[in-house]
């Protein structure tokens, strides 16, 4: 083989190395996406049960962690909306199996 054809052959050899390390990046980043994704669906539900608890909505010195559950379980679902997490976990798992 002539010298263009081994200069191609250890550039493929980076490239595909280069990929792998892209591809892995890509799927801790998805890990680390559905992590987040987790905790914006459940801590919402979680405030909400807490806001709603008449135990702590009975004593007057509790009545303002009601007021903040409440306004965090409203918060938070908002962010998660706004910051597009369900379109960015479609995107990177397409991508990362490809």
């Amino acid at each position: 083989m002539d010298e263009r054809t081994q200069n191609l052959i250890a550039e493929c050899k980076r490239q595909e190395e280069s990929c792998l390390y892209t591809s892995t990046t890509i799927f801790e980043w998805l890990k680390s996406m559905r992590w987040w994704r987790f905790l914006f669906v459940i801590v919402p539900i979680i405030l909400g049960g807490l806001a709603t608890w008449p135990v702590l909505a009975e004593k007057l010195d509790l009545q303002w962690l009601t007021g903040v559950c409440a306004l965090l379980a409203g918060l938070v679902p908002a962010v998660y909306k706004a910051l597009d997490y369900d379109v960015s976990l479609d995107m990177l798992a397409k991508h990362a199996h490809q």
